[in-house]
């Protein structure tokens, strides 16, 4: 058997390359296997959410099939939506039994990047009692922030297309 005794004369390897995917490949093997699904499984967990506000601001986190998130939070002045201050965040989102952790950036256009790390729980049947309703659609709520000023500024979010399927007065 033919031994290559230098490993850089072969054609596309990269030891630097090779010891990242080592890492890589290390890490996730040691978080598989403690990674479970929500009640209903992880696409019952996927979706757009939304708070309810009669106020001058909104908030949407959207958590995508793919593992990545985004959250757009808008305030505006009253009377005036059309003129709303949005700031947008990505990221990414895993899951561990109903405990969603998010990850999140400010956009691009925001030279400080802070990150945000948000604690999330997933809720099949959130109750709606906190803006005058007797149903119950899916949910997360907010259970925990590491950031001093987390993005998320309510503590509660629906299913978007369960709120707008429902009727309203």
């Amino acid at each position: 058997m033919e031994r290559v005794a230098d490993r850089r004369k072969i054609p596309g390897f990269r030891p630097f390359n090779l010891t990242l995917f080592i890492l890589l490949a290390s890490a996730s093997c040691a978080t598989s296997g403690s990674r479970q699904t929500a009640p209903d499984g992880p696409k019952s967990v996927t979706g757009a959410y939304v708070a309810v506000s009669e106020s001058e601001w909104s908030q949407k986190l959207e958590l995508n099939t793919d593992g990545t998130a985004a959250l757009t939070n808008a305030r505006w002045d009253a009377g005036d939506s059309q003129n709303a201050v949005t700031h947008s965040y990505s990221g990414r989102w895993t899951l561990d039994g109903d405990k969603i952790t998010l990850l999140l950036l400010e956009s691009k256009t925001n030279p400080d990047r802070i990150p945000h790390t948000e604690e999330l729980r997933y809720v099949p049947e959130l109750s709606l009692k906190e803006i005058g309703r007797t149903e119950s659609l899916p949910g997360v709520l907010n259970v925990r922030s590491a950031s001093e000023e987390s993005p998320l500024w309510h503590a509660t979010m629906w299913r978007e297309n369960a709120l707008k399927a429902l009727q309203w007065p």
